[in-house]
């Protein structure tokens, strides 16, 4: 079964990294406090269950892939759906996001029962990614991280913003078979 991702364009890639230029999408996200491995299952959870009929309309949204977590930083302010307006978040938290399908837009959407989901339009952008295999953890984020900073510097770019870990197979596909990716959005070099 083929599930609807963000759309993008390759414009450079070697090996397992790739250089893309991102249409702009919709995110649903929630964020969770603990560590990666402590918040992507509980996150996950809240997120399926508004795609998977918990909105006030009862409306069923399909899968999106890739599901997507991100740190959080302290001084970082998040704009939220009614009635919360911004949240502060902790040190050890991630943002966990799924996109949701192109037919939507931020008024179009269902709005979610539980009130610790929002919404955020992502712009076009650049971002910079490296795939692989195996089982997605924060030692394997922080390992393919370091691999790509080096990777985005070679080429002249800086990171504009911090990582995020993407994760595109069901939990059902044998970890070699599975598609991970590290991302961060990168931006051009001064003059460019």
């Amino acid at each position: 079964m083929a599930y609807e991702n963000p759309p993008y364009e390759v414009l450079d890639k070697q090996d397992r990294f790739e250089l893309r230029q991102y249409e702009s999408y919709v995110v649903a996200e929630v964020i969770v406090q603990g560590g990666y491995d402590n918040s992507l299952t509980p996150g996950f959870r809240v997120l399926a269950d508004y795609i998977f009929g918990n909105n006030v309309a009862s409306q069923h949204i399909a899968m999106t892939v890739p599901v997507t977590s991100q740190r959080t930083d302290a001084s970082e302010k998040i704009a939220m759906t009614a009635p919360v307006t911004a949240q502060s978040h902790g040190t050890d938290s991630y943002r966990i996001a799924f996109m949701m399908p192109s037919k939507y837009t931020m008024e179009t959407l269902p709005h979610p029962v539980d009130a610790r989901i929002g919404f955020r339009l992502i712009p076009r952008h650049k971002s910079a990614a490296v795939r692989f295999s195996g089982h997605l953890s924060e030692q394997s984020g922080t390992q393919r991280w370091t691999e790509l900073k080096q990777w985005i510097q070679r080429r002249g770019l800086a990171p504009a913003g911090p990582p995020y870990y993407a994760n595109y197979s069901p939990p059902w596909i044998p970890p070699f078979l599975r598609r991970n990716e590290v991302m961060v959005d990168v931006a051009d070099p001064p003059g460019a």
